[in-house]
């Protein structure tokens, strides 16, 4: 049981460790937003909330591909521990 309980342990610590990650994809991103849609307002203002929208959808795309990326490489985590041994 106790073996059991510190592969469950180990594991928990890996998916934290792995998603943590993918929160840093977002958190190193998602600021950029606002700025893009300015700098393309500031250019051309008579930009519609649709075409922001899109500046935003492409920022969260960016932010889509890294994550697709890094469990590429880490496959799917499994590389850094995800594993339930």
């Amino acid at each position: 049981a106790v073996d059991q309980q510190t592969r469950w342990q180990d594991y928990m610590q890996a998916v934290r460790s792995h998603e943590k990650d993918h929160v840093l994809h977002v958190l190193r991103n998602v600021d950029s937003i606002s700025p893009s849609i300015r700098r393309v307002a500031d250019s051309h203002p008579a930009l519609s909330a649709q075409q922001a929208n899109q500046i935003g959808t492409a920022v969260l795309e960016k932010i889509r591909e890294l994550d697709l990326e890094y469990d590429r490489r880490t496959q799917n985590g499994v590389l850094q521990g995800v594993v339930l041994r």
